[in-house]
């Protein structure tokens, strides 16, 4: 596109980056206020893509294409990927699946869009819960700032707008909620259920992955935590974050009832510790009652002498809440972009 131009481009399109692009289609008219297009969309299997912008009307007929289909579409190229078109000054969407390998090409390249100069709105949480680095480097705001990261952690909820709100005060110690299905699992279990029922439930239900590993064994907390702790000033690395399996905890569940705490799938940050546990929550703590697939964090802060705490719950994940979240990170970039 020309130089008054921006192109964006969506890598992965399975639910969220189709959402993405649906929201996009209704949206269009704020995205042409800045100039702004969508010139490719990317899955496993190659893109479509146009230099000049793809037709609103392209872009409907992608949306019915099956999975990792792109490539084989009519108007697909197999075997490309976003790095093949993605220069200074562009912006990548990233909802690529997380994995938490250093080494997978997923998360070399998203080093690598970011080394071209690329702007990089994202839900994947891998590359930067593997490298703390990149959130240091390019995820503060400022004149500087290339990854635009809140649909990663509570993307419902703006906490990561928030904690850097709060830049410059003496936080000492984060409780939190992080992890949806679990949160929800948990609830099922209140209510009678066992694990393994109340996980077959939180699938069928579409809350929890086929393959629920990542929740239940604490991947997906413990990188929201190594998130959450990097933007605090505490940098860290998913490996840095301690894991104890949601499973190791479920005998507990009618003891505490009767002793009328409940058990919460936590993750537990300061400066000297970084956990996800279950543990027992005491009907005082807010985090007592939050229940079903919500999210919520406590934010311990010292003022000379005084302490205070911010409590803040609302929507985790799911396909609305980060795609508003990601939607909401692009006007963000493109209004600073707009003003440089």
């Amino acid at each position: 596109m020309s130089s008054n131009n921006i192109c964006i481009y969506v890598n992965g399109f399975g639910n969220i980056g189709r959402a993405f692009v649906e929201l996009v289609i209704n949206e269009h008219n704020l995205l042409e206020v800045f100039n702004a297009r969508i010139c490719g969309v990317f899955d496993s299997s190659g893109g479509v893509v146009s230099a000049q912008g793809l037709k609103w009307e392209i872009l409907k007929e992608l949306l019915k294409v099956p999975r990792s289909g792109l490539g084989s579409s009519m108007v697909g190229r197999k075997g490309v990927s976003v790095l093949d078109f993605a220069d200074e000054g562009d912006i990548v969407v990233e909802v690529t699946p997380s994995i938490y390998d250093p080494e997978h090409q997923i998360n070399r390249n998203f080093v690598k869009l970011v080394e071209k100069g690329v702007y990089i709105v994202t839900a994947n949480k891998a590359p930067l819960a593997l490298n703390p680095g990149l959130i240091r480097s390019y995820g503060m705001p400022g004149p500087n700032q290339r990854i635009y990261f809140s649909a990663t952690v509570m993307a419902g909820t703006p906490l990561i707008n928030l904690l850097y709100g709060l830049r410059g005060r003496n936080i000492v110690k984060i409780r939190a909620l992080l992890n949806a299905t679990t949160n929800y699992i948990l609830t099922l279990m209140e209510q009678g259920y066992s694990f393994e029922d109340a996980l077959k439930k939180a699938q069928e239900e579409g809350i929890a992955e086929p393959n629920p590993a990542l929740d239940v064994e604490g991947w997906d907390a413990a990188a929201k935590a190594a998130i959450v702790s990097t933007v605090v000033g505490w940098p860290r690395k998913i490996e840095d974050v301690v894991r104890i399996p949601l499973a190791e905890a479920g005998s507990g569940i009618e003891y505490l009832k009767r002793a009328k705490k409940r058990l919460k799938y936590m993750v537990i940050l300061s400066e000297r510790e970084a956990i996800v546990k279950p543990e027992p929550v005491d009907p005082e703590s807010k985090l007592y009652h939050v229940a079903w697939n919500y999210n919520a964090v406590e934010i311990w802060i010292e003022f000379g002498e005084n302490a205070y705490k911010i409590f803040l719950e609302g929507p985790g994940g799911g396909r609305k809440p980060t795609v508003d979240a990601l939607f909401s990170d692009t006007i963000t970039l493109l209004s600073t972009l707009r003003q440089q």
